[in-house]
């Protein structure tokens, strides 16, 4: 169980660099329809990537009565939260830059033993309380020089920044219910499972709609634009189709692909490490993921691999971490 664990978090731990990775890129990509990627596009075609799985267990009779021992209200719940964490974070991404996005995604390391405290009954020893604190002097001083209008943080967005550390904590609280759902769930088919939170953000994202037509930063849309709205958007997601002096549609298809491979991938070796281990894991895992992902995204840049929005654009030295 020991060796499987690690080998798991390994695995873990490779991929979701790349993945913070893609998915920049992806919503880089679709700037000009960040509602339509987060809300429409990630849970439909995520839906038929743990639906075509499903249906191999379906068809050899291995989708049993136990491997669904979950109600749907349960479903329902961690759908909210993926949702609410992808929307957020999709309407945010183009308007920070990336060494921000990678430090402030620490913070899921404090919230993470907050919630688990509360929720789990679980307890910690005095070097993890330091650890957040070192974590979160970390976020401050990386907010810092934005606060003070000095350096390339300026381009970012001040309320980018609240949103997408909002964004944050609806996907912490996904990792604590999902460990509170699968525990003693041993027979649970996590590709039944992903399936119907997959479809259950469709749902919650067609519910979000009204919010667009509200006059807010990042979300406004007139009402009688809706219709140019998605089908430009489809156009751009599944033809590459630019239609805007800003659009970057060219590549959206792959990008798309790219990271549903990988993240569905990452998603199933979550599922399996909350089984074997606990969020707490994660807690380790995420401070190592923030290293590898600022270095990674360092050479990328450097070498104009990667898009990058005029507001992303940092130069990072790895000795920043």
């Amino acid at each position: 169980m020991v060796y499987s664990l690690a080998l798991l978090s390994l695995s873990y731990l490779v991929l979701t660099p790349i993945d913070s990775i893609i998915y920049i890129q992806w919503i880089n990509s679709l700037i000009n329809y960040k509602w339509l990627s987060g809300a429409i596009v990630f849970p439909i075609i995520g839906a038929l990537f743990f639906y075509i799985p499903m249906l191999w267990y379906k068809k050899n009779g291995k989708l049993t009565r136990e491997s669904r021992d979950i109600h749907q209200k349960y479903l329902f719940i961690l759908a909210i939260f993926d949702s609410s964490s992808s929307i957020l974070g999709s309407l945010t991404v183009p308007y920070i830059n990336i060494l921000i996005m990678i430090i402030l995604g620490r913070l899921s390391l404090p919230l993470t033993m907050a919630f688990s405290y509360f929720m789990l009954k679980r307890r910690y020893f005095w070097n993890h309380y330091v650890g957040v604190g070192l974590t979160l002097g970390g976020v401050f001083l990386t907010i810092v020089p934005f606060v003070s209008g000095s350096g390339e943080q300026e381009k970012s967005s001040p309320g980018a920044i609240v949103v997408y550390m909002i964004s944050i904590i609806p996907g912490v609280l996904s990792y604590i219910y999902k460990e509170k759902f699968l525990k003693g769930k041993e027979g649970l088919n996590i590709w039944w499972m992903n399936s119907w939170i997959s479809w259950w953000q469709f749902v919650i994202g067609l519910l979000t709609i009204p919010l667009l037509f509200i006059p807010i930063p990042y979300t406004y849309l007139p009402p009688n634009t809706f219709g140019d709205y998605i089908k430009n958007g489809l156009a751009c997601q599944f033809g590459g189709v630019n239609f805007y002096g800003n659009d970057n549609c060219r590549l959206a298809f792959l990008w798309l692909i790219l990271y549903q491979i990988i993240s569905t991938i990452a998603n199933i070796l979550m599922f399996m490490i909350l089984r074997l281990g606990s969020s707490l894991i994660f807690l380790v895992l995420a401070t190592l993921k923030t290293p590898i992902t600022g270095f990674l995204g360092y050479i990328l840049m450097s070498y104009n691999l990667i898009y990058t929005t005029d507001a992303q654009k940092v130069t990072i030295h790895p000795t920043d971490y």
